[in-house]
């Protein structure tokens, strides 16, 4: 059972290395690694072209954005299980890819596999984890009120896009989330939790800047099961920030202070 890993970039010199090593690192599975560039400026290229045999195929070209980018990776990919692997975020140990694959042989009906990631602040220290996002809580019925698992934590067979489609791109940062609604939502594709932190990511990116960007995304998300027939509006999205912070926040920091392993 393949699994291909899709990298997107844009400007990625300062990360993009430790996530390429985060992905050939992986042991005892077969992996595809695709990576789209949207034709960076800065040193990317340089750094591509030294893992460039590391690389199943390498497409630098401009794009249209970043879901533009993903759903090339995602037409272009062969492999039996897909995931998205952002270009400043790093796969947690070597075998996560392996446990993943795993899963999915020993149960062959699902269609995906959630797992948790974790969050650090600190850009230079992919080690320590500020806070996580779990993906033991979730519930398609909670995607209303705007609890969501966590995309990059976030595996599928290849089948899942053939049938349901690839990402809008009228969606300037919500695509993913409009994606997960259809998924888990609508078509209501089957679905395994597992105890597993597979992604590390750093705050900061698209979807994580400061209160504009969860005015925006709260938008978004609002329109998101708008487009599916789920019921909801943005006041009923907006509660879920406190709830969000206490989970992602207090209960990490009990669950690190009795060194519970994430």
């Amino acid at each position: 059972m393949k699994v291909s890993v899709i990298t997107v970039s844009f400007n990625s010199a300062r990360t993009i290395e430790s996530t390429i090593k985060s992905v050939i690192s992986q042991k005892d599975v077969e992996i595809e690694y695709i990576v789209i560039d949207g034709d960076s400026t800065d040193a990317t290229h340089s750094i591509l072209s030294r893992y460039e045999s590391s690389f199943s195929q390498l497409i630098i070209e401009k794009d249209d954005g970043i879901y533009d980018a993903m759903n090339k990776g995602i037409r272009l990919s062969s492999g039996d299980i897909i995931c998205l692997l952002n270009s400043d975020d790093i796969f947690s140990a070597s075998d996560v890819l392996s446990k993943v694959r795993n899963n999915f042989l020993s149960h062959p009906e699902l269609s995906a596999v959630l797992s948790d990631i974790g969050h650090c602040k600190n850009k230079s220290d992919l080690v320590r984890v500020d806070r996580l996002v779990s993906a033991k809580y979730f519930s398609p019925w909670k995607m209303r009120f705007g609890f969501n698992p966590p995309h990059p934590g976030m595996f599928l067979r290849s089948s899942v896009y053939e049938k349901y489609g690839l990402f809008r791109q009228d969606f300037k940062t919500g695509a993913d989330l409009e994606f997960m609604v259809r998924l888990f939502c609508k078509k209501r594709i089957s679905y395994l939790k597992v105890d597993l932190c597979s992604v590390i990511m750093r705050d900061g990116g698209v979807s994580t800047r400061g209160w504009r960007s969860f005015h925006q995304n709260t938008k978004e998300m609002s329109r998101a099961c708008k487009v599916n027939d789920i019921k909801t509006n943005y006041v009923v999205l907006l509660m879920r920030l406190p709830i969000k912070w206490f989970f992602q926040r207090i209960i990490f920091k009990i669950k690190r202070l009795n060194q519970v392993d994430f």
